[in-house]
């Protein structure tokens, strides 16, 4: 993996691991990764594309065509368990402050431009979900301004906006067209960098975030809402309007901490969450610096069982890492050129001298009229 750049933000995607693939029942052997912020850019760089076998276990760069434009400012890769076409990949980014929907196909590594949306602002940390009816649903994000990216420090020092919770932006992928989406009950507030899955029937589950507070606008008062409220909610979208529910904790589950910048996947009935940034406790700290001290990188998978629609059912996975013997290369591959060039002039160095020293003590006899004899 030496030809990878560390990645931050990046988007996974599964797909199609070779264009030839044409079965009846192709399977998804592959795991694309798209952008992330590298060497501190601040931009997603489509035009860097890395794909892993899962057959051969193998890291490989494809040749993919170079549009859409490389440079955006975010970018959300579409997953979903509903899909019609199995080698596409539907993407959202913004680029200018538009946004801009995209059809990647895994089958072919190539990319296929859909539409923009004109003034969708210059929003971050916001997730997409695709219904099983083809609408892709957006949730959440900040609205950051003054040219801020919206990652590290900034994250505590700028002024956000949210975008609402109770009337949402949709894009319908089978009549391309964009719209809003009302909703009814109780919308939770607005937050950044949470989860968001839809399970096998419809529903779509929020979890984590962070909001205001943690951006920089903590206050001492004990009402406020210090982190996003509720930390899990679920929206049904099997009818009109979409309807907002709060779901109380089960008897015998574990609390969820609050988290942000973790990934959930839904693997069947369960929706698991890894990683992130969590707090240890679910302590609410009232200024700056506790709040960005409270916050730690997680190595806890947690699971959630999505079949229960009234109680949050949170266990934790336990695991143990396993020390795969890895074969580490005693060079990478710019000091393996330098090594094989360096070699190279020194052979031809080498090669030199002898045949100068020969030729120098062995000149070559000229013969022919007008050549004196010795």
């Amino acid at each position: 993996m030496d030809f990878i750049l560390p990645h931050a933000f990046a988007q996974t995607s599964p797909g199609l691991s070779e264009p030839s693939q044409t079965t009846t029942n192709p399977q998804k052997t592959a795991l694309f990764l798209f952008g992330g912020l590298q060497n501190n850019l601040f931009e997603f760089d489509l035009s860097r594309v890395f794909a892993f076998n899962t057959s051969i276990n193998q890291w490989i760069r494809p040749n993919i065509d170079k549009n859409p434009s490389q440079k955006h400012s975010s970018f959300r890769a579409i997953n979903s368990n509903y899909t019609e076409n199995f080698d596409s990949i539907y993407t959202f980014s913004i680029r200018d402050n538009n946004g801009e929907v995209d059809l990647f196909y895994t089958g072919s590594l190539s990319w296929n431009f859909v539409l923009n949306l004109p003034q969708f602002g210059n929003l971050h940390g916001f997730t997409t979900t695709l219904l099983r009816n083809g609408v892709i649903v957006y949730f959440g994000g900040s609205i950051i301004s003054n040219g801020n990216n919206g990652f590290g420090d900034e994250l505590f020092s700028r002024d956000h906006q949210f975008a609402q919770t109770s009337n949402l932006t949709i894009y319908n992928t089978k009549t391309n067209t964009w719209d809003f989406q009302p909703t009814v009950g109780d919308p939770p507030n607005g937050r950044t960098m949470h989860s968001a899955v839809v399970t096998l029937d419809g529903r779509i589950i929020i979890y984590g975030g962070i909001n205001d507070v943690i951006l920089g606008k903590a206050s001492s008062d004990s009402d406020s809402k210090k982190y996003p409220n509720p930390l899990i909610s679920v929206l049904a979208t099997s009818s009109q309007p979409f309807r907002w529910t709060t779901l109380q904790l089960g008897d015998n589950s574990l609390e969820p901490l609050q988290s942000y910048g973790h990934t959930a996947t839904l693997v069947g009935n369960y929706m698991i969450v890894a990683f992130g940034m969590q707090s240890s406790e679910n302590a609410k700290p009232s200024t700056q610096s506790s709040l960005k001290n409270s916050f730690t990188p997680s190595d806890s998978i947690y699971i959630m069982d999505t079949v229960n629609k009234t109680h949050i059912i949170w266990s934790k996975l336990q695991y143990t890492l396993i020390d795969f013997p890895v074969q580490h290369k005693l060079f990478t591959q710019a000091q393996q050129g330098g090594i094989i060039f360096g070699f190279t002039v020194l052979g031809i160095i080498v090669g030199t001298i002898p045949t100068y020293c020969w030729v120098r003590y062995h000149p070559k006899k000229r013969t022919g009229p007008g050549v004196a004899m010795n």
